[in-house]
């Protein structure tokens, strides 16, 4: 048998469970956002992106959907007709004002059905966020190595251009 102070703490306890679990809650949710300052803002690039590359001849090098996290994560979907027909990859951003720096990593491969990737790639970019926060615009580079020795087998140069995708600004591939 329980003595009656056992007893008063476990029902105490339970009561306040959910007062302890909300405020974990909002701990480790404000520490995950609390890098990014301009998350939920029109000054912040968290969301959902069109992106293209371009190269210094204005034709398309690359494009894809691309989805940025407010802990520094990115995403993207890529379509890059110069690299492969699609992929998946992943990346990290820092924002600082309105300068957006972009770290990238991507697998190629030979074709649709080839595995393992042949070759990776390192994509960089600097992009300005426009003003009302519903574009960017900037430069890229992305150097590709051979994934058997590390040689660098290409360095393409270009410019940046996206696009926010949200209810107000749908995506539509054809302007």
């Amino acid at each position: 048998m329980k003595d009656s102070s056992t007893t008063k703490f476990s029902q105490r306890w339970v009561r306040s469970l959910p007062v302890v679990m909300l405020i974990t809650f909002c701990i480790m949710f404000g520490t995950a956002i609390a890098g990014n300052k301009y998350v939920g803002t029109s000054d912040s690039i968290v969301g959902f992106w069109h992106v293209e590359l371009l190269l210094p001849d204005g034709s398309l090098f690359h494009q894809g959907i691309q989805q940025y996290h407010s802990d520094g994560l990115e995403m993207e979907d890529a379509a890059a007709p110069a690299v492969n027909p699609a992929n998946f990859c992943m990346g990290v951003w820092k924002q600082s004002g309105d300068t957006v720096n972009i770290y990238h990593i991507v697998f190629m491969y030979n074709g649709v059905d080839t595995l393992p990737p042949v070759n990776y790639g390192v994509l960089t970019e600097t992009n300005i966020l426009s003003e009302d926060g519903n574009s960017l615009n900037g430069t890229f580079e992305v150097i590709v190595y051979d994934l058997n020795n590390g040689n660098q087998l290409a360095d393409v140069k270009g410019t940046t251009k996206a696009s926010r995708i949200d209810f107000n600004h749908p995506f539509t591939l054809f302007k």
